[in-house]
């Protein structure tokens, strides 16, 4: 570093933001990786673990290239777990984000992968048992393929790796946005121009326009998206009101900040910080107020000073006073009796 002024923001600002954006795109790799590995391997139990693919060889290409690659990229380099003036005048974020491995650790990336685990289930279970059925799905008498189920359990994959994403963001830029939006409409578009490619996959000719045509599909869509979020969420929402980490407390400060929030929306724990905080503030207006007045009291000295001095004066002079007194009163009786 040039100076040695600029170490203060480079350790404790800088090193926890990389820190963190490094933690959530080794997390979120494994985890998007990981999803689609385990819907095949969920996939061998229902084919005899035979050369069988669930996924076109394309699709599963472009899934780590194109469809999930880019909202990482932009949340590795712009995401900011907590912002600047924060993390510059709290350093204990960085020894509990940091040193104690509250953004990365043995125990999350177990956590993470279980996640994947628990969400490909959800995903699979529910699209394959929803689809593949014998009952008659379309109009002129045809059943869902493989093929349909195929195709939602990927779109699903991907929407639901997307939106796992924007969970773990910490801050929304016009970057964000655009990429991930980008990412998402992407995704459906080059899904509709590959399924109208006769060499792209012949058994993928037309199949999401089809698909897209059942109301099933529309169904088993919703409910395979829904699920994993809203577990997400419930795991999420405990564990920020409950086992609240030092920089969602942080976090949690800076939109008290921004805007005034009702008591009952914070953390058990944030609000008995509040309070230690309030006890201590109030001590310190204690102690200020104790300050002040020792500092007057040297003031109230003098004042007594002076008062003594002219008490002094008056008893040396205590004739001239007294008659002066008296002449005043007589001349006051004389004016009443008039």
């Amino acid at each position: 570093i040039g100076e040695f002024r600029f170490l203060h923001p480079l350790l404790f600002k800088h090193g926890v933001w990389l820190y963190d954006r490094i933690a959530i795109m080794t997390l979120y790799i494994f985890y998007k990786a990981a999803m689609v590995a385990l819907a095949m391997f969920y996939f061998g139990f229902f084919s005899g673990f035979s050369a069988h693919q669930l996924f076109n060889l394309w699709a599963y290409t472009f899934y780590n290239v194109a469809f999930t690659a880019a909202p990482i990229l932009v949340v590795a380099v712009l995401d900011q777990t907590v912002s600047a003036e924060t993390l510059e005048n709290q350093p204990l974020a960085y020894r509990a984000c940091i040193t104690r491995g509250q953004l990365f650790s043995s125990r999350i990336f177990f956590v993470w992968i279980q996640q994947a685990m628990v969400h490909v289930a959800l995903i699979f279970f529910i699209a394959f048992w929803a689809l593949e059925s014998d009952s008659i799905a379309y109009a002129d008498g045809k059943t869902h393929g493989v093929w349909t189920t195929s195709s939602v359990i990927y779109s699903v994959i991907v929407m639901v790796a997307t939106f796992r994403l924007l969970l773990e963001m910490r801050s929304f830029t016009y970057c964000h946005h655009f990429w991930v939006w980008f990412s998402f409409i992407g995704f459906w578009c080059s899904m509709f121009v590959l399924n109208v490619l006769p060499g792209f996959n012949p058994d993928l000719f037309y199949v999401v326009f089809a698909m897209l045509q059942s109301a099933q599909v529309w169904l088993t869509l919703i409910m395979c998206t829904s699920a994993p979020l809203i577990l997400d969420l419930m795991v999420y929402g405990v564990k920020a009101d409950a086992f609240p980490h030092y920089h969602q407390l942080l976090r949690e400060r800076e939109a008290d900040k921004r805007q005034e929030v009702a008591p009952e929306y914070e953390t058990f724990v944030f609000r008995h910080r509040k309070l230690h905080k309030t006890e201590r503030m109030r001590l310190m207006e204690i102690e200020r107020k104790r300050s002040e007045n020792i500092e007057e009291q040297p003031k109230a000295e003098t004042t007594d000073a002076i008062i003594l001095t002219w008490l002094w004066f008056q008893n040396m002079s205590g004739g001239i006073f007294d008659g002066t007194d008296d002449a005043a009163t007589v001349e006051t009786e004389k004016r009443r009796n008039r």
